[in-house]
């Protein structure tokens, strides 16, 4: 049985910061910084901002640097477990701690999720509905539109209502029309709507009745699994339980995201560089933090709608647009960076080209090199000139050095040729000079034709 109701409770928040799984192995997209500023720092902003008071961090490891509020509106504590398998097994802990268990209405935040809605507000409209019908259960938070960062999911919405009737992440299965026989509304005449190509934001406003579920039935893993399984089997229809489907309304200024991918990390990035995260940006940095501190060799450099962070070094005829340089960066001369997160302590040298690319720490990019579109490169590689026969994939990620394979072609040729007469060595010499020249041809054509890609995205952007 659910506990009684404090009218005096603080609105809570349960935020996740990871899967709440240490067996499960982490995404390329697992602890990505947004904007060089940790994900949990952005959601914990909004949420004290929304007049959250007390913000719960489930993971499966102690955090050490949590947000701090300076107002001190919010008070934010951790608790984690190594022990846990998931979402479920956290929400069953807190439900099992009378310190922790919320007693009214409550904030779910999934790991991943961006967004900037005042959650007091959807709190408010989920309280009222409850107040009608108190088997509202759930108010999940749903974009239009999810785009090619995400796999969007297939809804299916009561037009009148809002309730959630189904929800399926198989976007290529049909949607068979016996949702009928489970949903009463729709029997008496209640129309539906179906929505494709939606983006589950990770956002949720929940009822205590929810921890309950979670404690009876010990398969439910993941918030997102119970909404699934719950409207795929009819159970919700069934024991009266509803979930309503709040739309995100960009014409409000409403922005919701999830980041569960390197796509997603990159057209969020973009999206918050664009200044969808207003007016919540401005209690994560300032609009001086957007450039931090940056060394200047000459004053020859264009940084557009870039965040840019401490300690960064860029050289004469640089050009950084809608990108994120981290910490302690050096960027050389004559460099384009175009859409691209360049993170801590990484270098960029003389002539590179970055296109769309995800560079992680420590990450050396030699002259002359040409990095594609939609690549990824993990921590502490080497990215020479070979880079540019790499095929563009979506974010794929590069574990080895992509360093000058003529390098070491001619390193291996010199040990072969060393005792052979100097005629064979000028014949030699002659052919590599030929094939260094048309190799050169091809990197300052490929380099033309990026840079005419740029130019008219900058002109559509205009």
């Amino acid at each position: 049985m659910a506990s009684p109701k404090n009218a005096d409770e603080p609105l809570k928040a349960l935020v996740f910061a990871d899967s709440c799984n240490s067996q499960a192995a982490p995404t390329l997209a697992t602890g990505k910084p947004l904007l060089n500023t940790p994900l949990l720092t952005w959601q914990l902003a909004v949420l004290a901002r929304s007049g959250v008071e007390e913000a719960i961090v489930l993971s499966s490891a102690p955090i050490p640097d949590l947000f701090h509020d300076p107002l001190q509106r919010l008070h934010v504590r951790n608790v984690h477990s190594s022990s846990w398998n998931g979402e479920g097994d956290a929400l069953r802990d807190i439900e099992r701690r009378d310190d922790l268990r919320p007693t009214d209405d409550f904030v779910i935040v999934s790991a991943g999720s961006v967004f900037n809605l005042d959650v007091s507000k959807l709190l408010e409209q989920h309280k009222k509905r409850r107040k009608a019908d108190h088997n509202w259960l759930i108010t999940t938070v749903l974009r239009r539109g999810a785009g090619s960062a995400w796999k969007g999911l297939v809804v299916v919405v009561e037009s009148q209502t809002g309730t959630l009737i189904k929800y399926t992440t198989d976007y290529k299965s049909p949607i068979n029309i016996d949702v009928m026989e489970h949903n009463t509304a729709l029997q008496n005449g209640s129309q539906a709507e179906i929505v494709s190509n939606v983006l589950d934001c990770g956002l949720d406003i929940c009822s205590p009745e929810l921890l309950v579920e979670f404690r009876e039935n010990f398969y439910y893993d993941r918030v997102r699994s119970y909404i699934r399984e719950k409207l795929e089997g009819g159970e919700a229809e069934v024991f009266g339980n509803r979930m309503y489907a709040h739309f995100v309304d960009s014409r409000k200024g409403q922005y919701a995201s999830s980041v569960t991918s390197l796509a997603s990390l990159a057209q969020t990035t973009l999206d918050v560089l664009n200044g969808w995260m207003k007016p919540y940006d401005e209690d994560v940095f300032n609009d001086d933090a957007k450039q931090g501190t940056i060394h200047f060799f000459q004053s020859s450099y264009i940084v557009e709608n870039s965040a840019v962070g401490n300690n960064v070094s860029i050289d004469i005829g640089s050009t950084v647009i809608d990108s994120v340089i981290g910490n302690n960066v050096q960027i050389g001369s004559d460099v384009t960076i175009l859409r691209s997160i360049i993170m801590d302590h990484s270098q960029v040298a003389d002539r590179s080209f970055v296109v769309r690319s995800i560079l992680e720490k420590e990450c050396n990019v030699l002259p002359d090199s040409i990095i594609p579109n939609n690549c990824y490169f993990k921590r502490g590689l080497r990215i020479g000139p070979a880079c540019d026969s790499i095929q563009s994939y979506s974010f794929y990620a590069h574990d080895e050095d992509q360093t000058t394979r003529q390098e070491t072609d001619e390193s291996e040729a010199e040990k072969e040729e060393e005792g052979e007469e100097g005629e064979e060595e000028g014949e030699e010499e002659e052919r590599e000079g030929e094939g260094k020249r048309k190799r050169k041809r091809k990197r300052k054509r490929k380099m033309m034709m990026m840079k005419k890609e740029r130019n008219l995205q900058m002109g559509k952007d205009n």
